[in-house]
Parts: structure tokens; sequence; C-alpha cells
């Protein structure tokens, strides 16, 4: 009796998982289906382009085996703990980049079919910055401007003559006063966070004497909950599963990743499960490389574009208003929001040709993403995220017209 019992709840244990099962499997299917109508209609073809990508993203995340310090995974750090001195000297030695080396990579946001031909190099100089020869002492009547910060900064996708720092140098010194010089130093690396800017400050970077700082973060900065920690890749914590758990779990992920456009949608929403922390202590850090900044009467130049494309109006707002209102902002030079760039310096009409003339990132995607996106400058961009040379051009005329009308102001006196 009491083994038939066993049996019988056995069986209906069995029946109610299938059911549950298939339920799941269900939801799973009509939200799939909805999410394919709906990504594909039009309405939201930002977001079906940026799903496609971030596919590209987390799977070279994934790889723990990668010695390209161009290509993921990144060595990457939370804004936390930012008054340890020795974790910020940690964090310098661990994300510098090899002095005196050409790095070779190509633009992994693109298809892996095409990285041929969105390969690039990266020449460190004997300093660890993207940049000719330095040297430490400054010369005489050597205006000294030090850029950090992340993708933006380092140039990633283009060669070391079009990220904007060159760009920048190349045109301050063609209208130079005068008896002065320009260098313009890039101290920005691949998913750099804030944290590793005001390590470089707190740490060696001051004895460069700069008479000029710019920074460029945020961009990754509300995503990492942890050091090395990116939510989209590992939130999902398999790696310690016994086999043949482990394999099998990876094999779903991996065919859902690929194929699912609700799935990956999903795990691309829980990376903002930790934003506002993480938004707060990105702050944090910036407040503390104003103090620096300040207390060595250094002048700041902030972008905007430090905070994501995806961050919503009002976090914006606040984040205009903390560097607007801050009492250590009598050092700021400017705040540029580089959607103001693109519309001071639209693409020319032989821009627009080369770009359309040429296999483009926007092939890559439904045709109608060039009304509907977000990207109202296509022809600036490399990916969906990053610029390509005449975009960074932009962005080096509009630094140079505020560097110009500062320096009007503010009479040079070398340091």
């Amino acid at each position: 009796m009491t083994v038939n019992k066993s049996k019988t709840i056995g069986k209906k244990l069995v029946i109610f998982f299938v059911y549950v099962l298939a339920i799941v499997v269900g939801v799973f299917v009509v939200c799939e289906a909805w999410f394919r109508f709906y990504f594909r209609s039009g309405k939201t073809v930002n977001d079906y382009a940026s799903v496609i990508v971030d596919r590209r993203l987390w799977k070279l995340w994934e790889n723990n085996s990668n010695d390209n310090p161009l290509l993921p995974p990144f060595r990457v750090f939370a804004d936390t703990n930012i008054n340890d001195l020795n974790r910020l000297k940690m964090i310098v030695k661990e994300t510098a980049l090899p002095k005196n080396t050409k790095l070779t990579a190509y633009n992994f946001l693109r298809p892996q079919s095409i990285k041929d031909q969105t390969a690039y190099t990266a020449a460190i100089n004997n300093l660890g910055f993207r940049d000719p020869t330095r040297t430490v002492a400054k010369p005489k009547q050597v205006f000294r401007i030090i850029a950090f910060g992340s993708y933006l900064t380092f140039g990633h996708g283009v060669s070391d003559n079009d990220t904007y720092p060159r760009q920048l140098e190349t045109i301050l010194n063609q209208n130079r006063p005068d008896n002065l010089k320009f260098e313009v130093w890039n101290a920005g690396r691949d998913s750099g966070t804030a944290i590793e800017g005001l390590a470089k400050l707190e740490t060696g970077a001051l004895d460069y004497k700069p008479d000029l700082i710019i920074w460029d973060y945020g961009f990754v900065d509300p995503f990492i909950v942890a050091d090395n920690d990116f939510p989209v890749t590992t939130m999902l914590k398999y790696k310690n599963l016994p086999e043949p758990f482990k394999s099998v779990f990876v094999a779903g992920k991996n065919f859902l990743a690929d194929h699912s456009l609700f799935y990956s949608k999903v795990v691309q929403r829980l990376a903002y499960l930790s934003y506002g922390k993480n938004l707060a202590n990105f702050m944090s850090v910036n407040e503390k490389m104003l103090q620096i900044a300040a207390a060595n009467r250094i002048p700041v130049i902030v972008t905007q574009l430090s905070l994501p494309q995806n961050t919503n109006f009002a976090t914006r707002q606040a984040y205009d208003k903390f560097l607007t209102n801050h009492p250590d902002m009598k050092n700021l030079v400017s705040f540029v929001n580089y959607n103001d760039v693109l519309e001071k310096y639209p693409p020319t009409e032989e821009v627009a040709r080369q770009f359309y003339d040429q296999p483009n990132w926007l092939s890559e995607f439904p045709a109608n993403l060039k009304k509907i996106g977000p990207w109202k400058r296509a022809e600036y961009f490399t990916d969906i995220y990053h610029y390509n040379k005449w975009g960074y051009q932009a962005i080096a005329k509009y630094l140079a017209g505020e560097i110009s009308t500062y320096l009007k102001s503010q009479p040079f006196k070398n340091q």
C-alpha cells in the first residue's frame, strides 16, 4: 500500500513538473514571438540592433584565454573603495598597456566574419600612452593636455592618427599662438572606468604637469558590479557547477543567446539591477577627481557621453546638476555634450558619400534602422556605439574651440 502510494505521489510530481515546464516554455515562446514581431516592425529597431551587438560582446567577455589588451575580456574595475591607495596602485598596474609596443585588434562589435576589414593598430609609447614618444619633463612653452577615458578616448576601432586626442593635438597646433606648442596625451583604455582615471591622478599622472585635463568615463561604469565582474556574463554563476550539468547549462545558454531575442533582452535588462548604486559610486569618483584638479589648479573638461546612451533623462539631469553646481567646478573649462558636438559639426556631403559608398555598420541591420535608430549622425560611427575618424574629428574641432576660448581668457603660464 505504501509503495503504491509513493508511486502515485511520484507520478503526480512528474506530471506537475511537466505541466510547469510546458507553461514556462509556452510563455517563453509567446514572448519570443512577440519580441521578434515588435523588434522587426521597426518601432524598437535600435533595441534590436543593440541586442545583436551585445550578443557578440557577451561571447568575447566569456573567453578567459585572451591576452590581447585591445579585446575582451578586459581588466575592469568598479568605482568602489576610492580612498584605498593600495587598491588604486593595483588598478594602475593591472590596467597598464605594454610600453613600446604595437598592438593589433579588430572591432569586436562588428561581425567576426569581417574582422580583417575592421582591423586596426595601436602604438603604445615609452610611457604607456597611445601616443608618439613623449618626455616626462615638459619643455618650455608647451601646453600639455592629458585625456583620460574609456573607448571613446582611446579610439576603439580607429588608427592612431584618427583618435580624437591625436586630431585635437593637430588642430590646436595648426592654429596655435606664437611660441606655444600643444601636446595632447591619450591616457584612454578600452573599457576603462572612472576609478582608473582617479588611480592615475593619485599615483603619478600629475608628475607630467598637465596644464589641462579631459576625462570621458561612465560608458561602462554603471554596469560593473565588482572588479572584473561584468553582469551580463557573470551574473549566472555556472562555472562551479559539476559536469555534466555545466556543459548542459553552457550549451543551453549559448543556444538561447544565439537564437532568442527575448532571452537576450532579459539578460540585457538584468544589467540594470545595480545601476543606481553604481552610478552613485561613479559620481563620487568624479567628485574626487574634481577635488584633485582643483587642489592642483588644473582646468578640466568633462564630457557628457560619460553616461551610456540609454541613461534615462532624470539621471542625466542629476549628473548635469552635480557637475554644474559642484564647488570645485570653478576649474571647469567646459562641460561637453557630444550630442551638441555632432549637431554643430554635421557630416559633410563628402563624408556621407564616402560612408555610404563602402561597407558600413548600418548594412548589418534592417534598412529601417537608418530612419528610426537613435544615430542621427550615423556617418560618424564605426559601430553601434563608437565613433569613426570623422566623428572624432568633429569632437576634436569642438574641443579645440573650447580650449582656444579658455586660453584667450586665461593667458598661458608655463608650469
